[in-house]
């Protein structure tokens, strides 16, 4: 009798062992899982944010390159005091202006005939961008500068200078 009841001692320490080797591998598995997780959400919020970025200056760039080479030109202060981007094109003898914009954190871009009031319309959205800003230089080039945002904060910026007489 006196045998069975150290048996019986070292059998519940040895399951309290094995409980709390059981809680350190829960423990160990939860940080695990949770700080994958969280690398998993800034990796995507950094990706996003440079594919927007690659989006917004690839569109610009073959829409200048698909255009008739004299028709590009910056519209300063069109839309809420911004300069923005022309592309004119003829279509079936009318003279239609692709306007490239930057309005509500997005890249924006209308289709309209030249001569239209564009307070009046509204593009559509291309990609989420924080800011662009679109100037003349001297030599008759266009330099672009694109600044998108991740969630945390992290900008990234790019600059594409543009011969719109290619």
């Amino acid at each position: 009798m006196l045998n069975n009841k150290r048996h019986y001692g070292k059998a519940r320490i040895e399951t309290i062992l094995v409980m709390l080797m059981l809680v350190v591998f829960s423990i160990s598995t939860y940080t695990l899982v949770v700080s994958t997780a969280s690398s998993y959400g800034k990796n995507y919020s950094d990706m996003d944010a440079k594919d927007n970025l690659r989006l917004a200056l690839s569109y610009i760039d073959l829409k200048i390159k698909q255009s008739d080479k004299k028709g590009v030109y910056v519209l300063e202060k069109a839309i809420e005091d911004r300069d923005v981007i022309v592309v004119e094109d003829e279509i079936k003898g009318e003279i239609y202006q692709n306007i490239i914009y930057f309005k509500e954190g997005f890249l924006k871009e209308m289709l309209i005939k030249k001569g239209t009031n564009l307070s009046e319309v509204e593009g559509f959205e291309i990609a989420k961008i924080r800011d662009m800003t679109v100037k003349k230089t001297g030599k008759g080039l266009i330099n672009l500068s694109i600044t998108t945002e991740n969630e945390h904060g992290k900008k990234y910026t790019s600059n594409l200078i543009i011969n719109p007489n290619f």
